[in-house]
């Protein structure tokens, strides 16, 4: 009974570790978990720009005209002096305007007048250094045909004004003059009246 305890209590060694086995199957994947509560909403975009117009549609028919009303009466009209004004001024009995003879002799003698007085005005071209001159204009109206190299009021033209250009006016020429020979050497340049501004301005223009 004593050796049979005895063998018990002595532990074996350990076998040699067998091979791991085949990993099981995964289990089921758990619920999901409850949504989470949504963000501020972000700040809204810049509108963007207007479309275009749509065509205008087309207008409606025109009511029907209403019934003309009766003509008043005409009113009180006073003629000036050598004015006769007969009629009631309806559509019946229109004014009629008449003149004696009077008035008109001062109309024709203020016709013959205006007229003795444009014989004596004659628009041209005035100046005699271009070609369309007219000796007989006393009046100039800007007609005078220059062309640059032309001379000129004293010198010569080396420009003439364009349409944009200030000062331009349609149907008439202007432009630009230049002296026709170089001046003095002596020619003073800059603010002769004052010292201080002159001595300035010549440093400025010999630098």
């Amino acid at each position: 009974m004593f050796l049979i305890q005895f063998i018990q209590l002595i532990q074996a060694p350990q076998g040699l570790q067998g091979v791991p086995g085949v990993d099981g199957d995964d289990g089921q994947d758990g619920q999901d978990g409850n949504d989470g509560q949504n963000g501020y909403d972000g700040q809204d975009g810049i509108d963007g720009q207007d479309g275009i117009d749509g065509q205008n549609g087309d207008d409606g028919n025109d009511g029907i005209d209403g019934v003309d009303g009766v003509d008043g009466q005409g009113g009180i009209t006073n003629a000036g002096t050598g004015i006769s004004v007969t009629g009631a001024g309806t559509s019946v009995s229109p004014y009629v305007v008449s003149t004696n003879d009077s008035l008109i002799q001062v109309v024709s003698s203020l016709d013959s007048s205006l007229t003795v007085l444009n014989s004596f005005l004659h628009f041209g071209c005035t100046d005699a250094s271009v070609n369309n001159y007219d000796a007989t204009a006393n009046i100039d109206n800007a007609t005078c045909d220059y062309a640059i190299g032309d001379f000129s009021q004293g010198g010569i033209i080396f420009y003439i004004l364009q349409a944009g250009d200030i000062g331009y006016v349609a149907g008439q020429v202007h432009g630009l003059i230049a002296a026709a020979s170089d001046q003095s050497s002596g020619a003073e340049w800059g603010c002769i009246w004052n010292s201080d501004f002159r001595s300035r301005w010549n440093s400025y223009w010999n630098r």
